[in-house]
């Protein structure tokens, strides 16, 4: 990808501009998983069914 701008990157593959940037200045390239991530609480929560 050498000597393309960010727009032209963006376009031939049909991502958004800022997409292409966020992985061009990426430094930590190690895959996060879903067990690193926190878990957060649903703004549905309040209203779940317990199943009792």
């Amino acid at each position: 990808m050498k000597g393309k701008s960010v727009t032209e990157i963006a376009e031939e593959y049909g991502i958004d501009r800022k997409t292409v940037r966020k992985y061009i200045t990426k430094d930590d390239w190690s895959e996060q998983t879903a067990e690193d991530r926190e878990s957060r609480s649903s703004i549905m929560d309040p209203f779940a069914v317990d199943g009792s």
